[in-house]
């Protein structure tokens, strides 16, 4: 891929993270989840894919469902933690302190919640 087109692509994946952050943070976990059952359709190989709809199942108390996306993501990466799945919702050092709570009192205890890899 062209590095005009790598660019684009990677604003539009960080808009897509964004929106279903935002999905989790407003309760829509329903919609959440089925972005990421159509996205894993398309790619099932995308870690991060995997990584998100575990967290939308643990958000909507689906941990059946959750733990079965979490075997998915150790699946395609065994060497899978917390800085691989999460490198678009990390917060970086010019974050807004306000993302940086967000990421660390709402995402966080998600994450570890759905059992996902540190």
């Amino acid at each position: 891929m062209e590095l005009v087109g790598q660019i684009l692509y990677g604003f539009a994946m960080t808009e897509r993270i964004q929106h279903f952050l935002s999905l989790i943070d407003t309760g829509e976990f329903d919609f959440a989840i089925q972005y990421f059952l159509k996205s894993n359709q398309v790619n099932s190989k995308v870690a991060a894919n995997w990584t998100n709809l575990a967290i939308a199942y643990t958000a909507k108390g689906e941990t059946d469902k959750a733990a079965l996306a979490v075997a998915e993501v150790k699946k395609l990466n065994p060497n899978a933690n917390l800085a691989t799945l999460s490198f678009v919702q990390k917060p970086m050092s010019a974050s807004p302190q306000s993302y940086k709570d967000w990421f660390e009192k709402k995402y966080l205890p998600l994450y570890r919640k759905a059992g996902l890899p540190e």
